[in-house]
């Protein structure tokens, strides 16, 4: 090994009748005359990785916070978040942002319009080299989900023209960008512009089409674009064909400039109704990051004198170990796995709308479901023989059929729906049998496979939505089927969950 380099080698393996899947990864470095040699071992649980996010506020004394959730603790993330201000439940927000399993361009978006709004919080501990890092990224994703015409789509480049949020939702986050000291690649934000005036031209065809001419329109002119001939056609065509609502759309808000509202001054009470859906965890990725913009501004606007805030976490034996206290913006901490809930506590009153509280619990759970959850969708997975009989039993690198099942439960269709169907440890994607990207089945919008699973896109409706591919053992032994997951990405408590099992594979 040269001076000053590093050389690595990673081995994959399997854990029968227990966890999963992994890999063991071997380091070795050299300084001087010294070498330096490291292992660092992985295993993914039988069970999606999963972030929850609890928030809350009080107005005096203290609010106690049950711990319920067990998780592993490698891998696991468990924190506290005590402030004054409601940009501190931006912190969670930020958290469950960063953890989202899935990266449509809305996703990174999302992800990445938050820590841009946090970059310059020193509470956050964010510095602009990674800002600098994580935005490269994005940008790189995006610029290759950009078709010629400057449109960006979900998950490849989209072809027609139409009027897009998910377009205009970028060119935002990219202006922001610009503003902040981050340019994006010049080429793909002068060529996202030119779409947006194209898009700003056309005729919508309802209230939702109006709403994101609208968007884009005020996104123009931030960007000194003049769009005054853009708002008198949409002005009559809102006062045509939608009069008597879209003054009180978001559509109106756009139209006067959404910013400048953003830092508008309004009461204690008009306030907590938009905290109420972050408490209550009725956030998704989209909301998530418009939600930090909101916390931010308001927060700016009403700082003044901090409370004494203190967060302590509490233990079986009632004993109490206090893990910050101090009179700034933020209180933040770690809790330890033997917590069974958090105290959060203000030494005197607290004004306006109270101190805000926050947890964040994100990992894998000790303990697969014994039983299906069907909230709004049911997923159902089979493994089949050559002869599409159930199998329970497999030949070292036999093929076998897999076949899921979803469906909505309700009277709608839910769009954006991601079908994670983890594999059991030991086998693989028959590579033939399931392409990755952009789908061609019906139903399906986009297919991700990994190493570990194979991930689906796609709308769930009253009919079943049936998807079919091959896997193959790589291993002999008895290893844990995990249960096939599905859930709205945009509507967090519409969810399906199957049950796991097991199969044994032999010569």
């Amino acid at each position: 090994i040269a001076e000053g380099r590093e050389q690595s080698v990673t081995f994959r393996f399997h854990v029968n009748d227990a966890l999963g899947s992994g890999e063991i990864k071997f380091t070795a470095s050299r300084s001087g005359t010294e070498t330096h040699r490291r292992a660092t071992l992985s295993v993914r649980p039988p069970v999606p990785y999963v972030t929850d996010v609890r928030s809350g506020n009080f107005k005096k004394g203290s609010a106690e916070v049950p711990i319920k959730r067990a998780i592993y603790s490698e891998f696991a993330k468990r924190d506290a978040a005590l402030s004054a201000l409601p940009l501190g439940l931006a912190h969670g927000l930020d958290a469950y942002l960063k953890n989202f399993p899935h990266g449509c361009s809305e996703q990174l978006t999302s992800g990445a319009f938050c820590r841009l709004m946090l970059a310059d919080e020193v509470d956050f501990g964010l510095n602009r080299a990674e800002m600098n890092a994580q935005l490269e990224k994005v940008f790189a994703v995006l610029r290759r989900r950009q078709n010629d015409q400057g449109a960006f789509g979900y998950w490849a480049p989209e072809t027609g023209e139409h009027i897009s949020f998910n377009s205009t939702y970028v060119m935002d986050f990219l202006s922001e960008a610009k503003a902040a000291g981050f340019p994006p690649p010049a080429d793909m934000f002068a060529s996202g512009l030119r779409n947006l005036q194209k898009m700003v031209a056309r005729q919508p065809s309802d209230i939702i089409d109006a709403r994101r001419v609208a968007y884009a329109i005020y996104v123009l002119t931030r960007e000194g674009v003049i769009t005054t001939n853009y708002i008198l056609n949409l002005r009559d065509y809102l006062d045509k064909n939608h009069e008597d609502e879209w003054q009180n759309d978001l559509t109106g808000v756009y139209l006067a400039g959404a910013l400048k509202l953003l830092h508008k001054k309004i009461s204690a009470a008009e306030f907590e109704q938009i905290l109420r859906p972050i408490g209550d965890g009725e956030f998704n990725t989209l909301s998530a990051a418009y939600a930090v913009q909101a916390l931010k501004a308001y927060s700016h606007a009403i700082a003044q004198n901090l409370p004494q805030l203190t967060i302590a976490e509490m233990h079986p034996d009632k004993c109490e170990v206090s893990l910050t206290s101090g009179a700034k913006l933020l209180q933040r901490s770690a809790f330890s796995k033997d917590a069974t809930a958090l105290r959060f506590k203000s030494a005197g009153p607290v004004g306006g709308i109270g101190a805000f509280y926050q947890l964040v619990e994100a990992g894998f759970d000790r303990h697969a479901p014994d039983k299906p959850v069907t909230a709004g969708l049911e997923v159902f997975r089979e493994l089949l023989d050559k002869e599409d009989k159930p199998v329970t039993r497999t030949k070292l690198g036999e093929p076998i059929h897999v076949r899921l099942r979803v469906r909505s439960l309700k009277d709608e269709t839910f769009t954006n729906v991601a079908i994670v169907d983890l594999l059991p440890g030991g086998f693989e994607v028959v590579g033939s049998s399931l392409q990755p990207g952009v789908s061609s089945t019906n139903g399906i919008d986009y297919v991700d496979v990994r190493e570990d699973r194979a991930v689906f896109f796609g709308t769930a409706s009253g009919s079943v939505l049936e998807i079919n591919y091959q896997i193959k053992s790589s291993n002999r032994g008895e290893f844990v089927v995990p249960p096939v997951f599905a859930e709205s990405m945009y509507e967090r408590k519409v969810k399906g969950l199957g049950v796991g099992g097991k199969i044994s594979v032999t010569e």
